[in-house]
């Protein structure tokens, strides 16, 4: 995505993913190929799970330091007792510090909700719709 010219970036919430990327119009063939193969063949090693795992844990300590969000974390353990509410986007700390041990989870996490009935596409900019749905199909149909 960088070589192509893209700024990308994600985030994740109580109830989806959003990976998103700016680029020019004219990479829009590129850069839904590169999305569609990160969907539909996702490869990582465990090695490189570890490393993502402990950022996460990293994350967790810079944002665990302000009170409001220990706050929230205590606050929705507390509030929900089945729901998936009941954690934070993020997890509790012992979910974190055992994530370098769930691998093979994560390939089923991915599997069970990095599908197409739970993706949207959505494209802004100057780009020509009928050709724009064609480049999808292209990329995306076979998924």
């Amino acid at each position: 995505m960088t070589r192509s010219g893209a700024r990308q970036n994600a985030y994740t919430t109580d109830d989806y993913t959003n990976f998103h990327a700016t680029f020019p119009a004219a990479d829009l063939e590129t850069v839904l190929a590169l999305e569609a193969d990160r969907f539909k063949n996702l490869s990582y090693s465990v090695e490189d799970f570890r490393t993502e795992a402990q950022a996460i844990l990293g994350e967790y300590n810079k944002s665990s330091a302000n009170p409001l969000a220990k706050l929230f974390e205590v606050q929705r353990d507390h509030a929900f007792k089945e729901h998936t509410y009941k954690h934070t986007t993020m997890g509790f700390l012992t979910d974190i510090e055992e994530m370098p041990n769930q691998f093979e989870y994560s390939r089923t996490f991915f599997d069970r909700w990095y599908r197409p009935e739970h993706t949207t596409i959505l494209l802004v900019g100057e780009v020509d719709p009928k050709r724009t749905v064609e480049m999808v199909e292209r990329a995306w149909g076979g998924w």
